[in-house]
């Protein structure tokens, strides 16, 4: 059982490194041929990133209203405490990490 255990593995990890790689040269040849095109992907790319974000969002907060919060109510109980400092903070180096949160193109 473990050898196709291993090699489902292996066809995956071969699967995946021949699709990045698809990737990256599909992009690098939009690139090369078209400028205009990279920027109509990246607008694309970066719409589809924002539709996603939002639709997290509410299928939460669908959750959250329909009275399935369980694991909300496990972490209060267990004393954790909202600090908006720690908050702004946190934020903060996110924002810095990603080094281009303020630009949406």
């Amino acid at each position: 059982m473990s050898h196709v255990t291993s090699m489902t593995l292996i066809i995956l990890s071969i699967y995946q490194a021949s699709s990045s790689t698809l990737c990256i040269v599909m992009l690098a040849l939009v690139n090369i041929f078209s400028s205009k095109g990279v920027v109509r992907l990246m607008q694309v790319v970066s719409s589809l990133k924002f539709v996603a974000i939002v639709f997290i969002i509410i299928l939460g907060c669908v959750k959250l209203f329909s009275g399935q919060s369980r694991f909300i109510g496990a972490s209060l109980a267990l004393g954790v405490h909202f600090d908006i400092v720690k908050f702004v903070l946190a934020m903060y180096a996110a924002f810095w990490a990603y080094e281009g949160w303020y630009v949406y193109s």
